[in-house]
């Protein structure tokens, strides 16, 4: 098995590499191949990096993130 297959056999790996791209680069490569859009509609972090899904940050963080320091 290749150095590639292995890593986008791991699900983990396949999610936080995805999450590195930009906003507009993530929608597009759901329509690339069924595989990635499959990946993208189970991982509950792409969905709300997408914001098709609630964020999980407080009310507090949000605050806290919109502070300058």
């Amino acid at each position: 098995m290749s150095a590639s297959a292995k890593v986008f056999g791991t699900v983990d790996l396949r999610e936080q590499i995805l999450l590195e791209l930009p906003f507009r680069d993530l929608l597009l490569v759901q329509r690339t191949r069924k595989c990635i859009l499959g990946i993208i509609q189970g991982s509950r972090q792409i969905q709300q990096a997408l914001f098709l899904e609630p964020s999980t940050i407080s009310r507090r963080d949000w605050r806290r993130i919109g502070t300058p320091t």
